[in-house]
């Protein structure tokens, strides 16, 4: 493993571009420099293009395919997945890569804060 673990984030899409942009937004304005965001398509429209993002374009095979069609085409050491209608913080692959050399496992899972009511579901890392 590098010095430091590199993310590759995954998020499958179709039909969502009214809601694809600050999902796209909270993982390019990470604070942490070794990520790459793939986007799949699963319904050939061209939602968008820059700089760090793969886009891939899928046959309307759904969901779980269009996540593994992107999970093939990443490329560093960790791959994640997140849905269009959710946001990260901008220090997720900071405390993500601190779990990863602290933690020793092999799968990590966050925790998911709700915008409306602010309530945390599931454990801290």
């Amino acid at each position: 493993m590098s010095l430091r673990p590199g993310f590759s984030i995954i998020i499958p899409t179709f039909n969502r571009a009214f809601c694809i942009c600050e999902a796209v937004d909270s993982v390019l304005m990470q604070n942490y420099p070794d990520f790459e965001l793939i986007v799949v398509d699963d319904g050939y429209g061209a939602e968008m293009a820059c700089g760090r993002l793969k886009y891939l374009q899928s046959g309307h095979e759904g969901v779980s395919a269009a996540r593994n069609k992107g999970l093939r085409a990443a490329t560093r050491e960790w791959a994640g997945y997140l849905d269009t209608d959710n946001r990260m913080c901008a220090d997720y692959f900071a405390v993500f890569e601190n779990a990863v050399r602290t933690g020793g496992a092999k799968c990590y899972y966050a925790q998911i804060k709700h915008l409306n009511n602010r309530r945390v579901v599931g454990r801290a890392y």
